[in-house]
């Protein structure tokens, strides 16, 4: 494993973003703020749809994977269709799934100032979607711990941050795959 200096160097990060410049994607609220996490998702995670998003645009249609607004220093793994989460982990090793409970978002039924909404909002899916939490379990914390499986999760007890990263040969497989929504880039984290 190429960790060095206490950071680990030229491995990949992986993250639901919108990539390609469309905005017409939904996008995902996690209901983690304020809450004691346990040291996996192994629980269920509350989530609903957004009508915000980090663009200032909100659309429509469900990538493959669906990126999160507002991500917090307690947000592990990614959010995916259900099928292709089953597909990596069938591919794959050291990834996990956690099952999500959707709420409803109260602006999805009223408009500002508690004004029922007459037409459908915009930025609800346009289609019924089974989606899963996929994270890794496999924990790199200091420069002693040892990268065993094609994906992890990156914490720096410093700040609190969550990297859920893969190996290079993994970050190639997932490329060719071509997933929509998914950002992986290579990245050097400090631990």
């Amino acid at each position: 494993m190429p960790l060095d200096n206490q950071k680990i160097r030229g491995q990949f990060s992986l993250l639901a973003w919108n990539s390609s410049n469309d905005y017409d994607y939904v996008c995902l609220t996690t209901l983690w703020k304020g809450k004691k996490k346990s040291n996996s998702p192994s629980e269920k995670i509350t989530v609903m749809w957004s009508h915000e998003n980090s663009y200032g645009v909100i659309g429509s249609k469900v990538g493959d994977f669906i990126d999160v607004y507002l991500r917090t220093d307690e947000h592990e793994g990614i959010f995916v269709r259900r099928k292709i989460a089953i597909d990596l982990i069938e591919c794959f090793t050291g990834l996990k799934i956690c099952e999500v409970e959707f709420i409803e978002n109260p602006k999805a039924k009223f408009l500002s100032k508690d004004k029922p909404r007459i037409k459908r909002a915009k930025w609800l899916p346009n289609e019924e979607v089974d989606i899963v939490l996929l994270y890794s379990n496999n924990y790199i914390i200091n420069e002693t711990d040892q990268i065993k499986t094609d994906f992890f999760t990156v914490k720096r007890i410093s700040t609190g941050d969550n990297w859920f990263m893969c190996d290079e040969n993994t970050a190639t497989k997932l490329m060719k795959k071509g997933y929509s929504q998914l950002l992986i880039e290579q990245n050097d984290i400090p631990l």
